[in-house]
């Protein structure tokens, strides 16, 4: 895999002798691509020849993400709980929620969000601050946060 914005050397094996030739018409031992595709080369020396290639895909690496700033946890369904609208990239995450008080009210895993209780009571209605902390799929720690309605 390849993220989108970024270049990847393919090298096939050197020889002193060999002749290279790349399906692109490139004629060196390496070849930098920066985007998705199957890419071959014939690697010749004399009367041998072997030709080998390589599929390598481009995906989006950026790390995203976007909470509501309003949510609505009183049963309809629609908005009932503060979890990502979009996000990419993401492995895991973990969501605080503090109060305007600066007490934190909850902790709990980013996807499956906060249902808008502190412990088994219905949360005031309002405003509330989160604080996220995400590990992107590459293994890189990021923090969000900003500030959030609750109504009911």
């Amino acid at each position: 895999q390849l993220c989108l914005g970024t270049a990847l050397t393919l090298a096939a094996p050197y020889a002193k002798y060999a002749q290279y030739a790349w399906d692109s018409g490139e004629t060196t031992p390496a070849l930098t691509v920066s985007g998705s595709g199957t890419f071959g080369v014939t690697m010749s020396h004399q009367d041998c020849s072997v030709y080998d290639s390589v599929s390598v895909i481009a995906i989006d690496c950026e790390v995203r993400l976007v909470m509501p700033n309003y949510f609505s946890p009183n049963g309809d369904t629609f908005n009932s709980r503060f979890a990502p609208i979009e996000y990419n990239y993401i492995s895991s995450g973990e969501t605080k929620i503090i109060n305007r008080w600066g007490e934190e009210v909850f902790t709990g895993d980013l996807f499956a969000g906060w249902n808008g209780f502190i412990g088994t009571q219905e949360a005031s209605t309002g405003v509330y601050f989160y604080l996220v902390t995400i590990v992107g799929k590459d293994g890189t720690i990021h923090h969000r946060q900003g500030a959030l309605t609750l109504a009911r």
